[in-house]
């Protein structure tokens, strides 16, 4: 059985604890936390992914694997977008 799950990512480099093979539906903001839904398998064994998170105007590095979306912050000041490490296998 399948259930969407909500993920909030404190920190990039900070790797996430989520069901192998979780399908990311949506990034989003909420309370000021940048926060992932992704459908999962809550039965799956779970691994490590990690995110890139990335500000408008920083360099993308080339390591930024499938795109997931933007998040805004701070009333739209702030413009952050998500990506894939693939470093972790993920994308």
């Amino acid at each position: 059985m399948s259930v969407v799950w909500k993920f909030v990512i404190e920190d990039p480099e900070t790797p996430v604890s989520m069901p192998a093979r979780a399908d990311i539906l949506h990034v989003a903001s909420q309370e000021g936390k940048v926060c992932i839904w992704a459908l999962v398998d809550p039965s799956a064994p779970k691994v490590e992914r990690r995110f890139v998170v990335v500000v408008t105007g920083d360099s993308v590095p080339p390591y930024c694997g499938r795109f997931h979306g933007t998040v805004l912050l701070h009333g739209g000041t702030v413009v952050l977008h998500v990506w894939d490490d693939i470093a972790d296998g993920a994308a």
